[in-house]
């Protein structure tokens, strides 16, 4: 199965909302992070989470995905990089979200998969003009990508504000 035939065979399962037929895209022993960084490992975990999300808060769902890039790694495994469009018809979360994805692919099937939720920076920080002044600083130091949030609020000092991110 090519990563295009892959992505084909996610966006089918997901729509149809069947959590089995989504986690057949996986290694028998993969290992998934979702959007609110629970790591899921093994087909069989992913594919009950997924339909538990099908049945509920995503019921009805349709999701759109776009490869952005990918690349050989050596050794069979490949690097793609997606993003996704997810509409949401009902419930609490209904309209539209967007999600990029990071899969490790490696004998036809996805061993590892990120999925990491797309936001603005005003939803993220709840509007507090403090972390908004924050994380705005912690681009600069980094050029144009943010670095780690970890790092930059321990060298700020904030650790309230470190302990509240990192549960700590």
């Amino acid at each position: 199965m090519t990563t295009r035939e892959i992505i084909t065979a996610l966006e089918g399962a997901w729509n149809a909302g069947d959590g089995e037929a989504w986690a057949a895209n996986f290694a028998v022993d993969a290992d998934f992070v979702d959007v609110v960084g629970r790591i899921q490992r093994g087909r069989a975990t992913i594919a009950r989470e997924s339909q538990n999300i099908f049945d509920t808060i995503y019921r009805g769902s349709t999701l759109r995905i776009r490869q952005v890039s990918g690349r050989p790694l050596g050794g069979g495994f490949d690097l793609v990089h997606t993003a996704t469009v997810l509409t949401i018809p009902a419930g609490p979360l209904a309209g539209e979200a967007q999600a990029v994805q990071t899969m490790l692919v490696h004998d036809e099937r996805v061993v590892a998969f990120h999925n990491t939720i797309r936001g603005d920076i005003a939803a993220f920080t709840g509007h507090d003009e403090d972390l908004v002044s924050l994380v705005l600083g912690l681009r600069r130091e980094g050029g144009d990508h943010v670095v780690g949030l970890e790092a930059g609020l321990g060298q700020h000092g904030d650790t309230k504000r470190a302990e509240h991110f990192l549960g700590d």
